[in-house]
């Protein structure tokens, strides 16, 4: 009977070690990987030489650092009505929401991580960002 019972503390043991483990590498994943935050504004205009786009947020124009080019880690996803979009098929006052990062070198900085423009009219979708 010892023997069961000590087989079922070790096993309970190494269960909860494991538990542990697990809980604090997630933890630490978690603090590591920057928070997207969300800005909701109208789209006024992308400027491909300086990577930028100025969104009109609360009356105050606001600037995003965006990426047009790279993996789905690493540049700007745009979306349009759902569908996947590029940064100068963003219509000027398009209503979107951006979700974006901290700078990694200026905190002061915000990339824009995804433009979602999700109530473009009918007759402005002409099909072109398919």
């Amino acid at each position: 009977m010892r023997g069961i019972r000590s087989k079922h503390t070790i096993a309970a043991l190494v269960a909860t070690a494991f538990v542990f483990v697990l809980a604090t590498a997630v933890a630490t994943t978690a603090e590591a990987a920057p928070k997207s935050k969300r800005s909701q504004g109208k789209f006024m205009s992308y400027d491909a030489e300086a990577s930028t786009v100025t969104i009109k947020e609360k009356g105050k124009e606001r600037v995003y650092k965006v990426k047009a080019e790279g993996t789905v880690l690493t540049k700007t996803v745009v979306k349009i009505n759902g569908r996947g979009a590029k940064l100068d098929e963003l219509p000027e006052g398009a209503a979107v929401n951006v979700y974006w990062r901290k700078g990694e070198t200026d905190p002061k900085e915000r990339f824009a991580r995804t433009i979602d423009a999700p109530n473009i009219d009918e007759e402005l979708d002409d099909g072109s960002f398919d």
